[in-house]
């Protein structure tokens, strides 16, 4: 009796271990670990410095209008 019901617990440890190993093999075979790399045609900062320039610049742009456009309707309540 004790040797039936120790093959059993064996048979269900050792299904439980297969099922858990091939759950992590296949999570490893289906990772993609190339994610957190850029692709090698990916645009170097170098290659972009005139256009971050003119970005750059026309974000500065942007902020200085919104806060003038902010002051005159503040000025235009005061009146």
């Amino acid at each position: 009796m004790i040797k039936r019901i120790l093959k059993i617990w064996f048979i269900i440890g050792m299904y439980e271990l297969s099922k858990y190993l091939t759950n992590e093999l296949i999570i490893y075979l289906q990772s993609e670990d190339d994610i957190d790399t850029a692709p090698k045609d990916f645009a170097i900062l170098d290659d972009q410095i005139d256009l971050n320039r003119s970005f750059r610049r026309q974000i500065e742009n942007d902020i200085a209008k919104a806060f003038e456009d902010a002051f005159n309707s503040s000025e235009k309540e005061d009146n």
